[in-house]
């Protein structure tokens, strides 16, 4: 497969990137009560995926976390962080944010997080320009580089920052331990964290958060439909974490006293695969009903679950990641949070004109009026929008 770069849409790379993007995100956005940016449905939109960008597994990704509530609500109250230069992951996904919030496009690009992703993983040869690659990974690789952005200063296998989302809100301390089947017999545990866990025997979760992210790891790339359509039918729609691993805080496993009850997780999203081709369903919390991403193509399926069990099974979509949350989840706290950027040591941006990021993401974008005021005085109207906007998702 020969490598294609990406189209840039006429934004350029480095801090006139982000700038450039920010700008049109908001130049796109038309005031007044008849904008189509008041209809709620409209806050989930499409991404590109031209012939030979394979961009499914990053869209994927990105409509997973720009729909979770536990992961949106944190992100939009962050600004300061370590900034990595072309390779900074958060300000391109502030610029993917920003998109979804303020762009009257139906359809975004993700080139900006697509060539972040590029820079980052050079080196390991992952998430490659052009190149197809894993939306389950693609999913945990940008969850742990965040870490990296916003809490550097804490190791990433004991993070205790009170603002680190990646840890706060999906994290879990997983430790197994392998039970002989005669004597019953248990070899030391070993523990660990990680974003995602893939479903494995003899588990027990020490600490769990309020987002669990489950892989779901499938002996073929192209299963038969009687075995799709009976992992779909083992799926449901509520997680009791006693249920899935044999101790957990609640039930007296360590720590467990001072962890709180553990709350029924709900499902509201699946990654899944077929033919080469990564997709997402995901419960959109606003209209209270399952759409379907599927890069450019936005679909609303219905409120049910068992329509999204039909639509998987006749399509023999494979589920690969499936997303429980906490319904009454919360932002993190961010007062310990950086509140300005600072260059990482080693990074900078490619650009002749300028070397270190924009002021533009070094505040968050609270709403259109103070965007307008404060941030592009020059290429943005000073006027007001006659009506606030409309905030589908909170």
């Amino acid at each position: 497969m020969a490598l294609v770069t990406a189209p840039t849409n006429g934004y350029h790379n480095g801090v006139d990137g982000v700038q450039d993007t920010l700008y049109h995100c908001m130049k796109d956005y038309k005031h007044g009560p008849n904008s189509r940016m008041s209809i709620t449905f409209n806050s989930s939109k499409g991404l590109t995926n031209a012939p030979g960008q394979n961009n499914c597994f990053l869209n994927s990704a990105v409509q997973v976390l720009w729909h979770l509530d536990a992961f949106r609500r944190s992100f939009r109250l962050l600004s300061g962080h370590s900034c990595m230069g072309n390779a900074c992951i958060f300000c391109a996904l502030k610029v993917m944010f920003t998109q979804f919030q303020y762009s009257d496009k139906q359809v975004l690009p993700p080139d900006t997080l697509r060539q972040a992703l590029s820079e980052t993983f050079q080196n390991q040869q992952r998430f490659q320009m052009g190149f197809m690659d894993d939306a389950a990974e693609c999913f945990e690789n940008i969850l742990t580089r965040m870490h990296n952005h916003i809490a550097s200063e804490e190791s990433e296998d004991s993070c205790t920052a009170p603002h680190c989302i990646p840890h706060r809100k999906f994290s879990m301390s997983v430790s197994e331990q392998v039970v002989c089947g005669s004597c019953r017999a248990k070899s030391e545990p070993f523990t660990f964290n990680e974003m995602v866990f893939y479903v494995s025997t003899g588990a027990l979760v020490l600490r769990s958060y309020v987002a669990v992210s489950i892989g779901l790891v499938w002996e073929s790339a192209k299963s038969g439909s009687q075995h799709i359509r009976d992992v779909v039918n083992c799926i449901g729609t509520t997680l009791n974490l006693e249920e899935l691993f044999h101790s957990t805080p609640a039930s007296g496993s360590e720590g467990g006293r001072d962890a709180p009850p553990l709350t029924p997780l709900h499902l509201v999203g699946v990654v899944c695969y077929y033919g080469k081709h990564y997709s997402t369903f995901f419960f959109h919390s606003k209209v209270h009903e399952w759409i379907y991403f599927d890069d450019a193509s936005v679909k609303q399926i219905s409120p049910s679950w068992s329509k999204v069990c039909e639509k998987l099974c006749k399509g023999r979509h494979q589920p690969l990641l499936l997303l429980y949350m906490n319904p009454n989840t919360e932002a993190v706290d961010v007062t310990t949070a950086p509140k300005y950027s600072t260059m990482a040591p080693g990074y900078e941006w490619k650009n002749e004109e300028h070397n270190e990021p924009n002021s533009l993401l070094k505040n968050s974008v609270p709403d259109v009026e103070s965007y307008h005021h404060q941030q592009l005085p020059r290429r943005v109207p000073s006027e007001p929008p006659s009506t606030r906007l409309d905030k589908r998702l909170e």
